[in-house]
């Protein structure tokens, strides 16, 4: 099926978006990029990714945090927090906690 390629290459080349720009943190945006709809996007990832485009965002964020972290220089974590998007670094603490277990400080410890 044609078009069920397209929406393939599409959703590989926007994950590719996300994965290459740590600062993309909305959906709102990643849609304006791909010029559709939110709810079209929604569907898109679910239906050929199998999470939402939120999640995958999301994801490669905590990623390029605990890439930070591991990296093993002094982290200001008010700034990783505000270079990924996030609203202030209580939020991303949270958020890093409930992804992987431990918080961003206790990561750091540990490297």
């Amino acid at each position: 099926n044609p078009r069920l390629s397209e929406n393939m290459e599409l959703c590989g080349q926007l994950v590719g978006e996300i994965a290459g720009d740590a600062e993309l943190g909305d959906v709102r945006e990643l849609a304006r990029r791909a010029g559709i709809g939110v709810r079209s996007l929604q569907r898109l990832f679910c239906a050929h990714v199998g999470v939402g485009p939120k999640w995958v965002i999301e994801r490669y964020r905590m990623l390029a945090a605990v890439d930070a972290i591991n990296h093993g220089e002094p982290v200001n974590f008010s700034h990783l927090a505000q270079h990924l998007g996030y609203f202030d670094s209580a939020h991303f603490g949270r958020r890093f906690r409930a992804l992987t277990g431990v918080t961003p400080g206790a990561l750091l410890t540990k490297s």
